[in-house]
């Protein structure tokens, strides 16, 4: 059995769809092809539960009619059902078409689809909940005999040689003057990633608050605070932290360029990745790596962790007053602390953060 699955999304839509393409192998034992966009075909680069993924560009249009076709899909799985996809799908020569329900699947025996009662409750699901439900269409009778014994952490995204190398020598070199100094190779520490960028959350802090929040953290010897930049940010960032000699000196930035998979090797070597909605905080949530996320009420549902601990913001970005900044900041300390506490959140050795990686080995 051949099944495509077109997906093709921003980071935190992408990542959630990998523990999908996992499940949707386990249970089938199908041939698994993905239509995706670049972003996609690099996180999949190195997943042996994808037997390919296809740059697609922004988004599958009548272009692409003949490469489907040269596929013989026995299913298509359409995450997005747009009317202008639907129109490409149902002229490739793909047996059945998944998807949610809309006015032009009900006049197609082509189509499986989730029934209209069931939309609204379809929609309050997680994303990943939202993919299964689709791929459980295909054979619902065998998806739920197979489900409960999926181990979905074996859906970890996965590196290659070069990412845990450059990585390991990004820590060696960061923290090269502290460790020979004080000889601290097997002295344990929190290595904590602070995400401050994103642009699609409403509820989140501002810039000046999340620096405030790093403040907080490197007063405690025993966090090693890391900030992973790419171009867009990084600049406006540095010139920000280095009117604080502290967090200038005290911070590990990484610059990260086009090729995401070196952000999925940092956050795999984290004790904790702190948070907004946004793209790092699924990576992290997809490798099992404990989370604090600034959430909205609304996206601990649409965008949930792993792990499910939240601050919420109950107000957007631009309304939120000092007072309830101060809150948030304030619980976020303690989520992290009650994390330690309980050992959820587990403390690394250098030498132990030199040998880490994404693959999990």
């Amino acid at each position: 059995m051949v099944v495509g699955f077109v997906h093709h999304y921003g980071l935190g839509d992408n990542v959630k769809a990998i523990s999908g393409f996992f499940c949707l192998k386990k249970i089938y034992e199908c041939k698994l092809i993905v239509f995706g966009n670049a972003l996609m075909s690099n996180l999949c680069r190195y997943l042996s539960f994808v037997d390919e993924c296809i740059d697609i560009g922004k988004e599958i249009t009548s272009h692409h009619i003949d490469l489907v076709n040269s596929y013989h899909c026995d299913y298509i799985i359409l995450s997005n059902p747009k009317r202008k996809f639907l129109h490409v799908l149902s002229r490739t020569n793909c047996r059945t078409i998944i998807t949610t329900t809309k006015i032009a699947t009900l006049f197609s025996k082509r189509y499986k689809t989730i029934p209209l009662l069931y939309l609204p409750k379809y929609r309050k699901q997680d994303g990943i909940q939202n993919l299964c439900t689709l791929i459980r269409k295909i054979n619902p009778r065998l998806y739920d005999s197979k489900i409960t014994d999926v181990d979905f952490s074996q859906s970890c995204i996965r590196t290659a040689t070069i990412h845990k190398e450059v990585i390991t020598d990004f820590f060696k070199k960061s923290l090269k003057h502290e460790i020979t100094a004080g000889g601290k190779e097997s002295y344990k520490q929190f290595y904590i990633m602070v995400n401050p960028f994103c642009w699609t959350a409403s509820h989140t802090i501002q810039l000046d608050d999340w620096l405030n929040l790093i403040k907080k953290l490197i007063a405690n010897p025993q966090y090693v605070i890391v900030v992973v930049t790419y171009d867009s940010v990084h600049d406006d960032f540095m010139q920000k932290l280095s009117q604080d000699s502290m967090l200038y000196e005290r911070c590990l930035i990484y610059r990260n360029g086009n090729d995401i998979l070196y952000l999925v090797e940092i956050i795999a070597r984290m004790s904790c990745v702190i948070s907004p909605s946004t793209g790092p905080i699924h990576i992290a949530s997809n490798l099992f790596i404990p989370t604090i996320g600034l959430y909205s009420q609304y996206d601990t549902i649409k965008w949930a962790t792993w792990d499910k601990n939240y601050v919420i913001i109950p107000k957007p970005t631009n309304k939120l007053s000092s007072k309830e900044i101060d809150t948030i900041l304030i619980k976020t300390m303690q989520l992290l602390d009650d994390g330690i506490k309980t050992a959820h959140i587990i403390p690394k050795t250098f030498n132990a953060l030199c040998r880490d990686s994404a693959s999990h080995t």
